[in-house]
């Protein structure tokens, strides 16, 4: 039960939709796209097959995610859920064919 983190039906149905096409495709989702300063915090864009090709992904483990923000001297409050992020990617909207929205506390 520690390997799993509730997200909410919208966040739930993004992450299954991000990894279905990273699977597809060997390319993994980039966190720049919803506003973070960095991609990754492990790895990059290419999923590579392998069984830990996950681990660095925004969607692998949110909550990790935030925490290398932190490590790296960013504040992930100050890039998570601000308007002027939330409007860059909804005007991308029709190029990801999905609209995001993340609630995490």
């Amino acid at each position: 039960l520690e390997d799993f983190q509730p997200l909410s039906k919208a966040a739930n149905d993004a992450k299954r939709q991000f990894c279905k096409e990273c699977r597809r495709t060997n390319k993994r989702f980039d966190a720049k796209n919803i506003g973070y300063p960095i991609s990754y915090y492990k790895g990059n864009e290419n999923h590579e097959g392998d069984e830990n090709g996950c681990i660095g992904c925004f969607w692998y483990d949110p909550i990790e995610f935030r925490k290398n923000l932190t490590k790296r001297g960013k504040n992930p409050s100050r890039w998570h859920n601000s308007s002027k992020n939330y409007r860059k990617f909804s005007k991308n909207r029709a190029k990801n064919r999905t609209l995001l929205l993340i609630f995490t506390s």
